[in-house]
């Protein structure tokens, strides 16, 4: 099953497409990419060399976790540390959802409620190329994994609850996508309006999970072309959608540093030089 993609032509045709995806009646959530071409891929998954074994990739995620988890602490307030230092020691989604929001490599994609913060993230760079904003309708999409917990059994015994943490981290998890939030009042999370999809394997696309849990008409993306961007751009700022009003300000210096690592290669767990909570 193909998703549904259109191309808009003009600026009203964007705006169009945008304000049908913010319409409260059948809201969606959306994500912006700055090139069309590129797939739903997490950037834990991003360069990783072909036939590397789960065992080895599930052993650099929880390394990437441990160093997240240890190297953070003096670079985050009062709360946020206890927040971090409070989690139980199975919890693995809690810290992947705070590396997500640094920046840091993970299974896990942003995605917002609004679709004209995702279409500053669709034009803000690679002005020459194609951008694009995918969506998904919300509605159908707790209805589709509704039903996918109970395919997978992963519902908990009062069938109320679904703990990924017992389903997402060994090499026989079920294919699974679901959505989650970050349970902290940062500025940036609530000027971007987020929540994240997480797989339950690593290695998946979730285009594709997305494209086999729900019906074309309600997931999809809008391709903008690049000699709208520019003018996309001029759009947002006179709704007042722009760089500072998004947070999207300042160096991620941990979370980017990490990702900047990881193109070197997978993450050996080892123990750091740097003392606890060193910058990078």
């Amino acid at each position: 099953m193909k998703c549904e993609e259109i191309r808009v032509d003009t600026i009203d045709a964007l705006s169009g497409a945008l304000r049908g995806l913010a319409d409260p009646a059948n809201s969606a959530v959306c994500r912006g990419q700055a090139l069309a071409s590129w797939r739903l891929q997490p950037s834990i998954d991003r360069g990783v060399p072909p036939g590397t074994a789960d065992a080895k990739r599930f052993d650099e995620e929880r390394c990437l976790i441990e160093q997240f988890c240890r190297r953070v602490k003096n670079l985050l307030g009062v709360q946020e540390t206890h927040f971090i230092e409070s989690r139980q020691p199975s919890d693995i989604i809690l810290p992947l959802t705070v590396m997500q929001h640094y920046g840091a490599p993970t299974r896990m994609l942003d995605w917002t409620d609004s679709p004209f913060a995702a279409a500053f993230f669709a034009v803000i760079d690679s002005l020459d190329k194609d951008g694009a904003v995918w969506w998904f309708r919300t509605k159908p999409f707790e209805d589709a994994a509704g039903e996918q917990w109970n395919r997978f059994k992963m519902r908990s015994q009062s069938g109320d609850h679904v703990d990924y943490n017992k389903f997402a981290f060994s090499e026989v998890s079920p294919p699974f996508i679901g959505t989650t939030y970050l349970r902290l009042p940062f500025p940036r999370l609530e000027a971007q309006q987020g929540l994240f999809t997480c797989a339950g394997r690593l290695g998946l696309l979730h285009d594709d999970l997305l494209c086999g849990l729900m019906h074309g008409k309600d997931f999809g993306k809008i391709v903008i072309p690049s000699p709208l961007k520019r003018d996309a751009l001029q759009m947002l700022k006179t709704m007042n959608v722009t760089a500072k009003s998004l947070e999207h300000v300042g160096a991620d210096r941990l979370g980017l540093r990490m990702s900047w690592d990881r193109t070197h290669g997978p993450v050996a767990c080892r123990a750091s030089s740097a003392p606890a909570g060193a910058g990078p």
